[in-house]
């Protein structure tokens, strides 16, 4: 990824699939989701049931780690994929 293809990373997009992520925190800031502040609003993400593998977000350069969240069709999707290979 290019710094240019960088600077066009939203983050109510997500980095994987480039759908709308559905982030409440991303659209009620214009900062990213790894700030402290997100964590006052509520989202999906920070439901405690669910687990954001490690694995998922490495495969992220690490540049786009921590800019947008992954949506939930790409976490779900991933957990799926490793439940069925248990």
């Amino acid at each position: 990824m290019t710094q240019a293809d960088n600077k066009k990373l939203k983050p109510t997009r997500c980095p994987l699939c480039g759908n709308d992520n559905a982030c409440n925190n991303a659209y009620n800031s214009n900062s990213t989701c790894n700030n402290d502040k997100f964590y006052q609003s509520g989202c999906w993400c920070q439901d405690s049931s669910l687990t954001f593998p490690k694995d998922l977000i490495e495969r992220l350069p690490k540049a786009e780690q921590g800019a947008a969240c992954i949506c939930i069709n790409c976490v779900t999707s991933h957990l799926d994929g490793l439940s069925s290979q248990a």
